[in-house]
C-alpha cells in the first residue's frame, strides 16, 4: 500500500513541476510567470519530497525531509514577494 501511495504522490508532484514550467515557457506576463514558478515551488516540490519520506520509512532521512517542506514553503513564498516587489518598485 505504501509503495504506491508514494509513487502516487512523488506523480503528482512531478506534474506540478511539470505543468509550472510549461507555465512559465507560455506566459508572456512577468507575473503570471512568477505565479506560475512559485505555484511549483509550493506544491510540486513538496509533494516530490513527501513521496520519498514515504518511500524511505521511518528514519533520520524522512525526519530531515519532512524539515524540508515548511523551510521551501517559507523560502518560496518569501522570494515571490520579494521578486514582486522588485518589479513593481
Amino acid at each position: 500500500m505504501i509503495e504506491s501511495l508514494w509513487l502516487l504522490i512523488v506523480f503528482i508532484g512531478v506534474t506540478f513541476m511539470f505543468s509550472g514550467t510549461v507555465g512559465i515557457m507560455r506566459f508572456p506576463c512577468f507575473f503570471l510567470k512568477l505565479h506560475s514558478a512559485s505555484m511549483t515551488d509550493s506544491f510540486g516540490a513538496p509533494l516530490m519530497l513527501l513521496g520519498c519520506a514515504l518511500k524511505f520509512g521511518f528514519s533520520v532521512t524522512t525526519l530531515k525531509i519532512l524539515l524540508l517542506i515548511p523551510i521551501m514553503w517559507i523560502t518560496s513564498s518569501l522570494c515571490s514577494y520579494l521578486l514582486c516587489k522588485s518589479k513593481l518598485g
